[in-house]
């Protein structure tokens, strides 16, 4: 009999394997192949949307593969899922669509490892850092595609790169005091900034060319919108309580560290699907495609849903964002705004804790701030927007904690995050 851990994750594998499935449903396999070969040998950096780069299918088969190494980690060495894993699993998947390969991330994942050894900690600590770590993962990329230096080189370079980040991220933590849940896009935002400078201080300037693609395609909407259906059903059988644990799940904060998987599979699961289909909702009132970088924001919105995020505290951020450009010279609809709605959700704990107002002034600030701070990395890092979110979860979260102490007034809602850790 299979026990909980192996139930769980079962679930996980029949959900991946779909992926291949649906990539022969696209294209031939010679045409999966020949597109598959133009992922892995494009730099990858921000923003590559795979869609337009190897064609839907090749890029389905990528995160299929992407995927596969994220559920060997998970079946490996982690004992008990947590709602960190299965975040960083759905947001492996999710850039996979758009920066992500299993060259460019094995590397750095060989770093992460290498890490824990270092520092004599078991590995299952660090699967799901690990796993965000690889938001570097275009550093290899275009050290082998753009400057054409030795495999080899390229590998170490990766290989270092996961050594460092998540040592930085640990102690970065501090800053933000877990309101910025992709705390791993900050430290890896920073270690790219210094990556970036070396790189183009040596004379090789990083090309910021952006691939977005018009997919009008309905298929990746109608299978995704069945996806996110499935989870509301499995987690509604899954537990005879779900829904009114959902509803609990709606009233916490999602401060990190909130594991609602823990806490209630059932509720998770459903809280995952209301989450994507908010998302998906969002892109179709603003008729935006469904393309590799925003199928990849939906993912990583459904993956945080287990630790963090639920449509109470992601929805102000995303009007926020929305608003923000009714006033600035952006258009909701272009690529960046549209990103900034859906990964700047990872600053959903401040909405959680200090309410909508604020959440909106944070989503309107992290739009201004993401659209202005990726030349900074260079675009090798792929959490831009965790990136961004740090800055602006340093400077609300201080303030606001700040005004709460001096007027000891609670501005968080009668649910305490402990009852899910």
């Amino acid at each position: 009999m299979l026990n909980r851990k192996n139930r769980e994750i079962w679930i996980l594998f029949l959900y991946l394997n779909v992926l291949p499935f649906l990539a022969l449903h696209e294209e031939s396999p010679p045409k999966l192949l020949v597109g598959l070969l133009r992922i892995l040998a494009h730099p990858g950096i921000l923003v590559s949307d795979y869609f337009g780069i190897g064609g839907i299918g090749a890029t389905l088969l990528n995160a299929y593969f992407v995927g596969a190494i994220g559920w060997a980690l998970l079946w490996k060495f982690v004992p008990r899922l947590r709602g960190e894993h299965i975040a960083a699993w759905c947001t492996m998947i999710g850039f996979a669509f758009f920066g992500k390969n299993p060259l460019n991330t094995l590397p750095i994942l060989l770093g992460c490892y290498l890490f824990s050894l270092l520092s004599k900690r078991h590995f299952s600590e660090l699967v799901a850092v690990s796993m965000f770590t690889t938001a570097l993962s275009p550093v290899v990329s275009l050290l082998i595609f753009d400057w054409h230096i030795r495999f080899e080189v390229a590998i170490l370079v990766g290989v270092m790169v996961g050594l460092v980040v998540p040592a930085l991220a640990r102690h970065l933590h501090f800053l933000h005091l877990g309101y910025n849940l992709y705390g791993t896009g900050f430290a890896a935002g920073i270690i790219g900034a210094v990556v970036a400078s070396v790189i183009q201080g040596m004379g090789r300037p990083i090309d910021l060319l952006t691939v977005w693609t018009e997919n009008r395609s309905a298929n990746p909407s109608i299978i995704l919108l069945l996806f996110l259906v499935s989870l509301i059903l499995i987690g509604t059988l899954s537990e005879r309580k779900a829904w009114r644990r959902w509803k609990e799940i709606l009233l916490s904060t999602g401060k990190a560290p909130s594991d609602y998987f823990s806490f209630s599979r059932g509720g998770t699961l459903i809280n995952m699907g209301w989450s994507g289909l908010m998302a998906l909702a969002y892109l179709a009132l603003l008729k935006a495609p469904i393309n590799g970088p925003t199928l990849g924001g939906i993912l990583t919105i459904v993956g945080f849903a287990a630790y963090g995020k639920h449509p109470r505290n992601a929805l102000p951020i995303i009007l926020g964002v929305f608003l923000g450009t009714l006033i600035t010279h952006w258009q909701a609809d272009q690529p960046g705004p549209l990103l900034a709605a859906l990964f700047g959700s990872a600053l959903a704990p401040i909405a959680g804790e200090f309410g909508m107002l604020v959440g909106m002034v944070c989503g309107f600030l992290h739009l201004c701030v993401v659209m202005n701070i990726g030349w900074l990395h260079g675009g090798i890092n792929l959490y831009n927007n965790g990136f961004a979110a740090g800055f602006v979860a340093i400077i609300i979260a201080g303030i606001a904690q700040e005004v709460k102490r001096i007027k000891k007034v609670s501005f968080s809602v009668p649910f305490s995050d402990d009852h899910v850790l």
